[in-house]
């Protein structure tokens, strides 16, 4: 299968997803209202792996123009949940070279997919390291599956300076950064999958940052 095709079956398999995640339930009773509707936050996760997808695409496909769009959008959908500026996420993302940006890219289009321990499957389940791995292997780049050896497989800097893909850690648990501040995307757990967060507060002091090339 071509590149080509193989980034259109992925953008249409993430579509069909959004649509299922945004529709399923939402049923019209008695002319009242809607119910059984999936979570706001389950919707927003499909919309936003769409944009990453697309994003993505035109990155890979070198359309300039739907890329840079891409970036506005995904940046008005990503900075409230890492609780950052969109206009610090597209000057970040600006700034950084394609295969960092197909990484993390890769990582968002994973948004709302399951935790599941030791799983590396796109569109199926992560663990953080699984997430990680898989993100960096879409540029031919390996990185262990484990969070203390990925950090330790990589150059090590302060975390102001942080660019997009970078490995974020601490004990017991990898991320991806976003490329600006704490703002991170990583397999969370058992009840949160894939999401887009801000380090916790309490991790900060243990909080290392690398990168893998």
């Amino acid at each position: 299968m071509s590149g080509t095709a193989a980034a259109q079956r992925q953008s249409a398999t993430l579509i069909r997803r959004f649509v299922a995640i945004a529709t399923l339930g939402f049923t019209l009773i008695g002319g009242i209202g809607l119910a059984g509707a999936p979570p706001a936050s389950a919707a927003l996760a499909g919309m936003t792996a769409v944009t990453a997808t697309t994003t993505l695409n035109a990155l890979k496909g070198g359309d300039t123009a739907a890329y840079n769009k891409g970036l506005v959008t995904l940046a008005g959908q990503l900075a409230p949940r890492a609780n950052v500026t969109p206009d610090a996420l597209v000057a970040a993302w600006t700034k950084a070279e394609p295969r960092r940006m197909i990484v993390m890219l890769s990582a968002v289009t994973q948004l709302g997919v399951r935790y599941g321990y030791a799983r590396a499957v796109p569109g199926k389940a992560f663990d953080c390291s699984g997430l990680l791995s898989w993100a960096w292997s879409q540029v031919g780049v390996s990185v262990p599956r484990q969070s203390r050896l990925a950090i330790r497989a990589t150059t090590l800097k302060a975390t102001t300076q942080v660019l997009p893909g970078d490995v974020m850690w601490y004990p017991g648990h990898v991320m991806i950064s976003l490329g600006f501040g704490d703002a991170m995307v990583h397999a969370a757990g058992r009840s949160k999958g894939v999401e887009v967060k801000q380090v916790y507060n309490a991790k900060r002091r243990a909080l290392k940052v690398g990168s893998p090339v």
